[in-house]
């Protein structure tokens, strides 16, 4: 049997899955057992298109604990720290390209959101970011573009 691949996830996002875990476990399951009970006092509740929705309700709620169960079990607490001497997890960097000034935080897979500035460290980016110090020119292929880019500034991301 091949071990899991560990996912890294900071403190904040491993609370995050927790708690979100604990909810569906607790209240989740009951609110839907409830929803449940009340159809099945009902004899047309196989027909009933509101039970069949609290059904599969009811598996998809089943699906996401089964999965945050996995991925907590297999985490990998990532302590975010930036030594500001190279791109790690946790560093901001400020890049320029295309002669304008882009500034990203690289950051678990789990934490993205480019909306933030918030970039994987599995992105085309991320991964030509990590171990860059300032300075260093590199080059970004992604399946829609490639990008030049130097690295102009790293500072801590939290």
């Amino acid at each position: 049997m091949t071990p899991h691949k560990k996912i890294r996830l900071t403190q904040q996002k491993f609370k995050q899955l927790t708690d979100e875990l604990e909810e569906l476990v607790t209240v989740g399951r009951k609110l839907l057992a409830d929803k449940l009970a009340d159809y099945r006092t009902d004899d047309q509740s196989e027909e009933n298109a509101g039970y069949s929705d609290v059904l599969e309700e009811k598996r998809w709620m089943e699906e996401r604990i089964k999965t945050l169960e996995h991925m907590l079990e297999d985490a990998e607490i990532t302590h975010a720290h930036c030594d500001l001497d190279n791109v790690s997890i946790g560093c901001s960097v400020t890049i320029l390209r295309d002669g304008k000034k882009r500034t990203f935080t690289v950051v678990p897979s789990l934490d993205s959101n480019p909306s933030e500035g918030k970039i994987s460290e599995e992105s085309p980016m991320g991964k030509a970011l990590l171990g860059k110090k300032v300075g260093d020119k590199i080059s970004v292929n992604s399946p829609s573009s490639k990008c030049n880019c130097e690295i102009l500034k790293i500072a801590s991301g939290e």
